[in-house]
């Protein structure tokens, strides 16, 4: 060519993980206490646990207490999961309904953690359990975790997740980010010590995630609420939507009544696979256009309860877009 462009074949090239990524796997979360109670709790939830124990250890040297997460769950039949990041012992069907990305352990790869599972028996004889230790070295892919039998796994199944609390993080800073993670989480969530009796354990508050809605309706796999004159909890970003206990701000829409309330929505996750969120924290929603169709969804819902008020006030505008789609 006359510009002196060079000439490239043609080739094929394809989506790799570099190993490079795999040393960077301790900031995939931050680590925090809110963080590694999201992920184990929503992990024992999907093992079908019936309850959740969380239990405060003995200080560790030059550190804050031990935490243990224990579930009665199915267990772990592969510990290799643990360290593939990316693949989980879910369903098919599971981890297209809820996008699990197999990744939640990540949480802990910068505290480290101790893992004693057993799974189910087929039989009457129980199943072998087992414990790995991990530090951040065998999430990073520098080391090899060795996995050893274990009596003490929970039993007759399910997982314990034992990881150490930061200098800063005392007993009270342990237990609210606890009851901050349970209040809408859909299975009993219990705080306990080492040093007490099983039978103390104490059941953590919880909430339904709509409380207090004046509608309620479903639309694709989700529960909207609509709140006449809701109190903001954390600014104008509250968290409206509940994913099985872990709330998130997706930014729903609310309407704002000449001289009178303000309404607004949050809605609740049954199974809608459309909603994508972040992975792997799930900390906020991906834009797309169900996410756009979902706000206008959600807008609609408070028409519909404005309708059944006995004194509305919309705006003009709101009362357009509510005649427009047939509203009131």
């Amino acid at each position: 060519m006359s510009n002196g462009a060079l000439m490239i074949d043609s080739r094929i090239i394809r989506a790799r993980i570099h190993n490079s990524a795999l040393k960077r796997v301790t900031r995939a979360f931050s680590a925090t206490l809110a963080d590694i109670f999201a992920e184990t709790l929503q992990n024992a939830r999907r093992a079908g646990a019936t309850g959740v124990n969380v239990v405060l250890g003995e200080h560790e040297r030059d550190g804050g207490p031990t935490v243990t997460v224990l579930d009665d769950g199915t267990g772990i039949a592969d510990p290799a999961v643990l360290l593939s990041f990316g693949e989980n012992g879910w369903s098919g069907d599971l981890v297209e309904r809820e996008d699990a990305a197999g990744m939640g352990l990540l949480s802990l790869a910068r505290r480290g953690c101790a893992v004693s599972s057993r799974p189910p028996a087929p039989g009457d004889a129980p199943t072998a359990g087992w414990l790995v230790e991990l530090v951040p070295e065998h999430f990073a892919g520098d080391a090899s975790a060795e996995v050893r039998p274990e009596a003490g796994a929970p039993y007759p199944h399910g997982t314990a997740v034992r990881f150490p609390a930061m200098e800063a993080e005392n007993a009270d800073r342990i237990r609210g980010a606890l009851e901050a993670a349970a209040i809408h989480y859909p299975l009993p969530v219990y705080w306990g010590r080492a040093d007490r009796s099983p039978g103390d354990a104490e059941a953590l508050p919880r909430r339904a995630f709509l409380d207090g809605a004046v509608h309620v309706e479903r639309w694709r796999g989700l529960v909207f609420g609509v709140f006449r004159n809701r109190p903001h909890r954390f600014g104008l970003n509250d968290p409206d939507v509940n994913f099985h206990g872990l709330t998130v701000a997706v930014r729903l829409p609310g309407v704002e009544t000449v001289g009178g309330a303000r309404w607004s929505v949050a809605a609740d996750i049954e199974d809608c696979p459309e909603l994508q969120f972040v992975l792997p924290a799930r900390k906020e929603a991906v834009e797309t256009p169900f996410l756009a169709e979902m706000r206008e969804a959600a807008r609609r819902a408070i028409y519909r309860a404005l309708a059944a008020d006995p004194d509305p006030r919309p705006s003009f505008g709101d009362w357009t877009r509510a005649r427009e789609a047939d509203i009131g």
